[in-house]
């Protein structure tokens, strides 16, 4: 079925009231789909701020040294890693580094989402699903000993001591 221009033009005006695009904008869309020129998409560089600060700088924007950020890295990436065929997802590192930072300042989304480049929709989305493997993981990893009343024994005995002085 061989649609007509006409109708196209008229389809996308309906589309721009409601919407809020401009007859010119449309009308460039419509000859560089017509013409076979769609836009390329471009993608956005990512630094690495493992590479690009010290040692003392990472550690004052995220409270982690870089080694211990790689080995949270490493246990996030087998749940964070995901294929799209819209665009290039958000590498499990920067998904770490961005909570850690809002979890380390407490700052804004805007804020520190503006910093690694990303939109507040998409800094939220990476820390709900960090903090959310960290609590799983810390529910696998955590356990109370067994012996619960020797320990509270022990610890008012030590208190007790340090009460004391």
């Amino acid at each position: 079925m061989i649609k007509s221009p006409y109708l196209i033009l008229l389809k996308t005006w309906f589309k721009s009231l409601i919407f809020g695009s401009n007859m010119a904008d449309i009308r460039r869309r419509i000859q560089q789909r017509n013409a076979g020129n769609i836009p390329v998409r471009v993608f956005r560089d990512r630094l690495n701020p493992l590479e690009v600060y010290s040692e003392d700088e990472i550690f004052s924007r995220y409270r982690f040294r870089p080694h211990s950020i790689e080995i949270l890295v490493r246990l996030v990436s087998g749940d964070l890693a995901r294929d799209t065929r819209r665009s290039q997802p958000l590498p499990p590192l920067l998904c770490v580094l961005v909570t850690l930072q809002f979890l380390a300042t407490g700052a804004h989304y805007v804020v520190i989402g503006d910093v690694h480049g990303l939109s507040a929709s998409s800094f939220c989305r990476a820390v709900r699903q960090v903090v959310r493997f960290f609590a799983r993981l810390g529910q696998q990893r955590t356990a109370m000993r067994a012996d619960s009343q020797r320990c509270k024994s022990e610890f008012y005995t030590i208190a007790g001591k340090i009460m004391s002085f």
